[in-house]
């Protein structure tokens, strides 16, 4: 007589489950981790843009503000803005500076 044996079965099952949870707690991390992010940016502990990280690209390319102006269609004022604090870029504005100099825009993020 010939018996059939379930335990492959039930461990195909279980490893099925398994994987299924660790990729739940994989997704449930990001999450996690990509909260924490926007809550600390919303608190203020990371500068969205960082002028540091602007002025040493362009003088690395060798350009001017004039010249980054031109190209991406923000104002110089908006750069001296920038520069002295008075306010943040709005994203279009990094995105389109970002794009001329070729990196992404969380070259900028400080």
């Amino acid at each position: 007589m010939l018996i059939y044996d379930h335990s492959f079965e039930k461990e195909a099952i279980n490893n099925k489950i398994a994987l299924v949870l660790n990729i739940t707690l994989i997704d449930n991390l990001i999450i996690f981790e990509t909260l924490a992010i926007v809550n600390k940016i919303l608190e203020g502990g990371f500068n969205l843009f960082s002028y540091k990280k602007y002025s040493e690209l362009r003088d690395s390319k060798g350009v001017t503000d004039y010249e980054v102006s031109k190209n991406t269609n923000v104002q110089t004022s908006t750069l001296s803005n920038w520069k002295a604090g008075r306010y943040t870029p709005k994203s279009d504005k990094i995105k389109a500076i970002a794009d001329y100099f070729g990196v992404s825009i969380e070259y900028f993020i400080d």
